[in-house]
C-alpha cells in the first residue's frame, strides 16, 4: 500500500490488481537511465527505480 501512495505522488496510476500507467515523462526518464546501465529490470523494479530516482533528482 505504501508503494501505491508514493507512486500516485509521482503521477503513476496504480489500479487495483491492474497494470501500472506511466506518463510519457516517466518513460523518457527511465529510457535515459537504462541507456546508461547494463542490466535488465522487470516492471516492478522499474517502478521502484522511478520512485527512488525521481525523488532524489
Amino acid at each position: 500500500m505504501a508503494e501505491a501512495r508514493s507512486g500516485r505522488a509521482l503521477g503513476i496510476a496504480f489500479l487495483r490488481g491492474g497494470k501500472q500507467k506511466w506518463t510519457e515523462t516517466d518513460i523518457v526518464f527511465l529510457e535515459e537511465c537504462l541507456k546508461k546501465e547494463l542490466r535488465t529490470y522487470n516492471s516492478r523494479q522499474l517502478t521502484e527505480k522511478l520512485e527512488r530516482d525521481k525523488l532524489s533528482a
